[in-house]
């Protein structure tokens, strides 16, 4: 992957195509938006979703942690106004807002500002958030600071429950052709931090989207803590995360998607306990071996024979992530609907999990401060009919693969198959969870799973940065030096800088965004002090995916959209 830097003049033309990029999604009449409102809390499969919305009062959370759940950046008129009002004063107040008074902190350190995400009490008579969506974003020139602080902390407590700081998702519901009311988000995401490994099944509560790192009351003791054998110390539950997407397509397949997300942090959670119970000593994830790789690929099987061994360290978690994929795909609710991709980041301890099955895709990025550069570690590959492994799988089980002319540009090749309707249907991937008819014909739901150790992530970045360097350094031809002999940053220097964080998002914006530019803008909302706040960021992406499906199939079609961001800390 290339390296990218990011300069001040990259995030001043960041902010300003946010601006952009917001007014390019077309707006709606009132009319045609209370049709979408009311069509979209009639669905039934989309009501836990749409319990994502903000509330000051406590909510009971599963015993594994608190979910972050996308909020559509447009169609949700709350979820849209509040992100304005972060989105406005990130660009004009970055400066100058300070949070608290004159004598705190500037608001541009972020770093020593707390969480909003637990700014009322359930008690509390909050003011709502008061800002006209259809007025000009000059309106906020005229606020003085106290009352730009107060709507800042309003509108990011209102979002609360989709992000902060450092984890975020949202999504944005597309137009599949036909009446605007009938159209149906398939795309689901979450952010889970921490993730706990347990054999509770009960729930705790809290306040919903506060840091759970303090305040986790489990009604049993069967919490693993990976970093600690003391299951009662919860402190070092954040170096656990899962956060992931989940692409549902065909009629109904918003279905699997919506159990896809329920389901998968509860069962993968339960088959973790055990692994790790099992393993007081943390062998199986901890393996402090200099020697060892940065990643290791796992080699996946048909799921009718997902239990085959894994050679590696991290064999256990891996097998457990293919099994719950596995029992997904058969618990799924896909007898009356279609399926769905997943691509999900579980962080255990050092360890990083990356598991995808579908067209979907997660990536892994580095950061290094010092010199604002970005790279791109690792990216999940799509599962198209056409790759020779999927193809050969599909036909031995004796289905076809459409593989379409070179002329047809942007077509993808498909698995036929017939429904129970007798209709002929193509299916563009070779792996899903669901799509019972085509599974028949080899489509697995069994991901492709890649294990990384954030120590040798880190120890490489630093060793490469070192490298060039001291290469930039004893260069005395074409141009300067970028450090000299005596400043150049030694590896372990660099090693106690760089940042890591993962981000997964369906093709809806994959389709249309460069991987690097996304890896870009993300790395500047989470790191850099001037950059946009992260659900910004997030917003900006899904806006320009947005606008090219717009101008690429004028207007007509556009896919949904998701993501989900969050950092992978040490």
């Amino acid at each position: 992957m290339r390296l990218l830097k990011t300069t001040s003049a990259n995030i001043t033309l960041f902010l300003a195509a946010s601006l952009v990029a917001s007014w390019s999604v077309p707006k709606l009449v009132d009319g045609q938006q209370q049709a979408v409102t009311k069509n979209k809390e009639n669905q039934e499969s989309s009501n836990s979703s749409s319990s994502s919305k903000s509330s000051s009062t406590s909510s009971p959370c599963p015993a594994y942690g608190c979910a972050l759940l996308p909020r559509d950046t447009y169609f949700d008129e709350e979820a849209q106004a509040a992100l304005k009002v972060i989105r406005s004063l990130q660009v004009k107040h970055l400066n100058s807002l300070v949070v608290g008074g004159k004598d705190a902190t500037p608001f541009q350190d972020r770093k020593k500002i707390p969480e909003h995400e637990n700014v009322h009490d359930a008690n509390d008579s909050s003011p709502t958030l008061s800002i006209d969506v259809s007025s000009d974003d000059k309106s906020s020139d005229t606020q003085d600071g106290h009352d730009q602080e107060s709507n800042l902390i309003i509108a990011l407590d209102k979002l609360k429950t989709s992000g902060g700081r450092d984890q975020a998702t949202l999504t944005l519901i597309g137009y599949k052709g036909g009446k605007l009311e009938d159209q149906i988000n398939q795309d689901r995401a979450f952010v889970i931090s921490p993730y706990i490994a347990t054999t509770d099944t009960g729930t705790f509560t809290t306040n919903v989207g506060e840091n759970q790192n303090s305040n986790i009351h489990s009604t049993q003791d069967n919490t693993h803590n990976v970093n600690n054998t003391n299951s009662n110390n919860n402190s070092k539950h954040h170096h656990n995360r899962i956060l992931g997407v989940f692409d549902g397509h065909a009629k109904l397949g918003e279905l699997v998607s919506e159990f896809s997300v329920q389901q998968l942090p509860k069962v993968l959670s339960l088959k973790l306990a055990k692994i790790l119970n099992n393993n007081p000593n943390k062998d199986i994830i901890d393996k402090d071996d200099s020697s060892s790789s940065t990643s290791s690929t796992t080699s996946t099987s048909s799921s009718s024979n997902s239990s085959t061994h894994i050679e590696g360290p991290n064999d256990a978690i891996s097998s457990a992530l293919i099994d719950t994929f596995v029992e997904l795909d058969r618990t799924a609710p896909a007898d009356k609907s279609g399926g769905c991709t997943a691509s999900i980041v579980l962080q255990v301890g050092t360890q990083v999990y990356i598991a995808n099955t579908g067209d979907s895709r997660s990536f892994i990025a580095t950061y290094i401060p010092s010199t604002s550069t970005v790279e791109v570690i690792y990216v999940t590959k799509e599962h198209k009919p056409h790759l020779p492994e999927e193809r050969a799988r599909v036909e031995k089980m004796g289905g076809y693969v459409y593989i379409p002319p070179s002329t047809k540009q942007g077509a993808s090749s498909r698995v036929v198959f017939i429904d129970k309707k007798g209709m002929t249907n193509g299916l563009a991937m070779s792996r899903s969870i669901g799509d019972w008819d085509a599974g028949e014909l080899g489509v697995i739901p069994d991901p492709t799973i890649e294990v990384l150790d954030l120590r040798n992530v880190v120890n490489h970045a630093a060793s490469a940065a070192a490298s060039k360097g001291k290469e930039s350094s004893d260069a005395n031809e074409g141009g300067s030096r970028t450090c000299q002999p005596d400043t150049c940053q030694s590896q372990q220097e660099l090693m106690n800088e760089i940042e890591v964080f993962a981000v997964a998002a369906t093709d809806g914006m994959l389709d249309y965004m460069d991987i690097d530019e996304i890896a870009q803008q993300i790395a500047t909302s989470l790191y850099n002090d001037e950059g946009p706040h992260l659900l910004s960021a997030c917003e900006s992406l899904i806006n320009a995916a947005a606008r090219k499906w717009n101008i690429a199939k004028n207007g007509r079609y556009r896919d949904d959209i998701a993501i989900a961001v969050s950092k992978l800390s040490l």
